[in-house]
């Protein structure tokens, strides 16, 4: 079992049957790298599939949009991100991604969940070059087994079901963290009692941690 952040060098995965678990931002990211390899079989175990942004729209970079998507009520820009993923790939549930029932900008909202960055992972799926298949029920020392019964024995398995903060042992005493180890105030936000100290890169935004930064 390798955990995203110890993704590390992509020659280790070349010629071999990967499972990746979760396709969020980070799980995506990992997929847009392997995309680009020769592995064996890749695949990625979903509970729901994630809202995907093209880099580009028509020769747009899509992140120039999300000033935009930040000021509408969350339902409205919910709804214009599943389109903005329809327009540019189609509808995904034909490759085994089904959308998770609270829509993209509900699950950052409550969650913390972005959207993730297309980057040659949908272009492999289309392709059969990676497959997605169920939720895992169970590991046990010889492979896994997902809810739908199949068992899989891949050579790698790669956790990309998320991270926490970490600030617990530095914070975690100051009443500035939610029950996730998260900050409550971001950007500009401040608290009283802790004038002069801000946060970016915590909390995903779809404006991006720059926005937030400035």
């Amino acid at each position: 079992m390798v955990h995203a952040a110890d993704f590390a060098e992509l020659t280790q995965y070349r010629g071999k049957d990967i499972l990746v678990v979760g396709a969020g931002n980070s799980g995506s990211d990992i997929l847009n790298h392997l995309a680009g390899i020769d592995t064996g079989r890749v695949r990625v175990s979903v509970r729901h599939g994630p809202v995907v942004f093209p880099r580009r729209l028509y020769g747009i970079p899509v992140q120039r949009l999300s000033p935009l998507f930040s000021v509408l009520p969350v339902r409205v820009a919910g709804a214009l991100l599943s389109l903005t993923e329809y327009v540019a790939f189609g509808r995904l549930s034909r490759w085994g991604l089904h959308k998770h029932p609270a829509g993209g900008a509900t699950r950052l909202l409550e969650s913390g969940i972005s959207p993730a960055i297309d980057d040659g992972f949908l272009a492999a799926l289309k392709a059969g070059k990676i497959t997605v298949v169920p939720a895992i029920e169970r590991f046990d020392a010889a492979g896994l087994r997902l809810v739908d019964g199949q068992y899989l024995e891949p050579e790698i398995v790669i956790s990309a079901t998320g991270y926490r903060s970490g600030m617990e042992a530095i914070l975690g005493h100051t009443g500035l963290l939610d029950e996730r180890g998260v900050p409550l105030i971001h950007g500009a936000e401040q608290m009283d009692g802790y004038r002069g100290l801000w946060f970016t890169g915590m909390r995903p935004r779809l404006t991006g941690f720059f926005h937030l930064a400035a």
